[in-house]
């Protein structure tokens, strides 16, 4: 028992003053790295030097080597105005005009063709749409088409040819009345077959139509002549006076037809 007391006694650590124990041990390895420690060198390799000595003003950082700067004077970088051919900074006069054009605008510039007259023209059409050129149309061009290509004349009207209306012709029937107006030959066959007895009156104008006659051929002179065709002849016929001829003597062939429709009438 003694013995026992007395071993761990031998094992005791004394107590000092301003000390108390701890359970971290202090080992050999900590003590040697301890004592292996030196004052702090900043280390010279690349990218851990520190900016060299010297500068002043206009004067600039820049590469000397690997890891290694040196102070050089400063450049100032200068630039002119942009041109189509070399690049710069924009003018304000390109600023506003880049201003004035909206978003999403394209340069679209409407085509310029020649300019022509009025006129009949062959026309060109570009894949736009656009008539891009014109030719004048020849008579080449019109007797392709199958025109021919005489001219088309007419003359006047015969009895024998057709054609156009004279002027003669055309005051000559503007003289007429409308077709309404005139008795037909058959009509005036009939009324002449079924008068009685008929007498010729010489007048120097035609009675008004409630002062004529029935079967009275009123007779007026001619205002011209023609040979011994002297008179215009008038008779009242449904309620009017008609001309019906001439003292022209005429003989016409009269045709088996208008025999049927005299007899009839």
């Amino acid at each position: 028992m003694w013995l026992t007391l007395k071993s761990k006694l031998n094992a005791k650590v004394d107590k000092v003053d301003g000390k108390q124990l701890s359970t971290n041990d202090y080992t050999t390895a900590e003590k040697n790295k301890l004592a292996g420690l030196s004052n702090y060198s900043h280390p010279t390799s690349a990218g851990n030097k520190h900016i060299p000595a010297g500068g002043a003003a206009g004067k600039i950082l820049g590469w000397a080597s690997d890891g290694t700067a040196q102070w050089v004077d400063d450049k100032n970088t200068t630039y002119g105005d942009a041109t189509q051919s070399a690049h710069g900074l924009m003018t304000a006069a390109d600023k506003t005009k880049l201003d004035g054009i909206a978003a999403g605008a394209n340069k679209y510039v409407h085509p310029s063709y020649t300019a022509a007259a009025a006129g009949l023209y062959k026309v060109t059409v570009d894949a736009s749409g656009h008539v891009s050129a014109t030719t004048a149309v020849a008579k080449s061009d019109i007797t392709a088409l199958g025109i021919p290509s005489t001219n088309t004349t007419y003359g006047a009207a015969s009895q024998s040819a057709n054609g156009l209306m004279s002027a003669a012709d055309k005051k000559k029937l503007d003289g007429f009345g409308a077709a309404s107006s005139y008795a037909t030959m058959t009509y005036v066959g009939q009324q002449i077959s079924a008068a009685g007895h008929i007498s010729k009156s010489i007048v120097q104008t035609l009675p008004a139509v409630k002062d004529a006659k029935d079967n009275v051929i009123y007779m007026i002179k001619k205002a011209t002549p023609d040979g011994s065709n002297l008179y215009d002849e008038y008779m009242l016929i449904s309620g009017a006076l008609e001309k019906i001829g001439d003292t022209k003597t005429v003989i016409d062939e009269i045709t088996n037809e208008e025999i049927d429709a005299i007899l009839a009438s």
